[in-house]
């Protein structure tokens, strides 16, 4: 059987990362390949990660000399509050579903140690998620598959992720991505800026999750003893997202379930929290009366499960980071189901009508599925 290797986002604590790389990992078994993602993570990314939120904390929130000592003490002594206790479950989930359901390679911590491994594979696969975001990995070798030759080198659904892409990351992003056997991008507006700029082919796939329906989700799912709730599921924080949770929950007496991942939401808001695990994201979106979320995976879920929802505008420079909902958006006629912040008290919750959408989204997800059949073929074939 024919070597695939996937490079992918698949460590980080986030939903969407963990199931984006599984999804990708199975589809490319089921076309008859033996799927293997590499185990790549540079050691200081979580440590760098703690020091820049924690940095960021101290600046919003101004503390004190003495309430930044308080803390490092409590984490030196490892004391834990319970919901500290929470999120480390949640993390354990996490590693433990990467335990059961990855393919993982040896460990890799850096471009060098992979180059000489590159013989073990037919082709290699990079996708999905903001690995081509420059912002995030600048370029990153690894992310474009540089230690395969580029007739091995396919992109399943990467994001730039960015409108605007910095100019001295354009000619470089430019000669990557030109150098692809096959290429295809999970943004619309991305897809057709480089099939332009690179005068070929440059094909709109959907984002892996969605290569597998809500139905086929749902066997995976752990369903929650919550009934009748709104499901909140942020990665940004604004003031105006717990206003409108509790302007939910009193106009239409649905109590709130958050799924909490800035710190704000975690310490401050007074609601439900679910720290679940990933089967149990799947349940709590399935389950859902509404989905509140600015999140793109969040998005994606809600329609795979066909529930209502609404996508706020995430804080960013410029709403650069909204750009890959809104073309995800589009391409199914649900562009009416964005939020501002601003709108957000005027929110009513209608309903959608999936008829339409599921006919949409059905093609895209075919014609996805066809692009990476034939282009592993291509690919493993050459």
């Amino acid at each position: 059987m024919k070597r695939v290797g996937i490079v992918s986002f698949h460590v980080a604590i986030n939903y969407g990362v963990y199931l984006q790389a599984y999804a990708l990992q199975r589809k490319i078994e089921e076309l008859g390949y033996e799927p293997e993602i590499l185990d790549y993570r540079k050691r200081t990314d979580e440590t760098d990660g703690r020091i820049k939120r924690a940095f960021r904390r101290i600046v919003k929130e101004h503390m004190s000399v003495k309430e930044i000592v308080k803390d490092v003490r409590a984490v030196l002594r490892g004391r834990k509050t319970a919901k500290l206790q929470e999120i480390s479950h949640r993390k354990k989930a996490f590693l433990d579903f990467a335990d059961k359901h990855f393919k993982l390679s040896r460990f890799y911590e850096n471009y060098q140690s992979i180059c000489q491994d590159h013989a073990e594979y037919d082709a290699c696969v990079c996708g999905s998620d903001q690995i081509w975001n420059p912002l995030y990995t600048k370029c990153n070798p690894v992310y474009f598959l540089e230690f395969v030759p580029p007739g091995r080198r396919i992109a399943y659904a990467p994001s730039i992720a960015v409108q605007k892409i910095p100019d001295e990351y354009t000619k470089a992003l430019e000669s990557k991505i030109g150098q692809f056997a096959a290429v295809s991008l999970r943004e619309r507006s991305a897809s057709e800026l480089w099939a332009g700029k690179l005068k070929r082919s440059v094909y709109n796939v959907v984002d892996p999750t969605l290569l597998y329906s809500g139905r086929e989700w749902k066997e995976m799912a752990v369903m929650p003893k919550e009934e009748h709730y709104v499901l909140c599921y942020f990665l940004g924080h604004d003031e105006a997202y717990w206003k409108l949770i509790r302007r939910i929950e009193e106009k239409y007496h649905l109590k709130a379930v958050i799924l909490p991942f800035a710190y704000e939401a975690i310490m401050k808001y007074p609601g439900i929290k679910a720290y679940a695990s990933i089967e149990e994201f799947l349940g709590y979106i399935c389950n859902a009366d509404f989905v509140l979320t600015d999140s793109f995976h969040g998005t994606a879920f809600s329609v795979n499960f066909n529930r209502n929802f609404y996508v706020m505008k995430r804080a960013d420079k410029g709403g650069q980071m909204h750009s890959r909902i809104h073309d995800f958006l589009s391409n199914i006629g649900l562009e009416s189901r964005e939020l501002q912040v601003e709108d957000a008290g005027s929110i009513a919750l209608e309903t959608i009508d999936y008829g339409p959408v599921n006919v949409k989204l059905d093609k895209w997800i075919q014609d996805s599925v066809n692009y990476l059949d034939n282009s592993l073929k291509k690919v493993v074939k050459a």
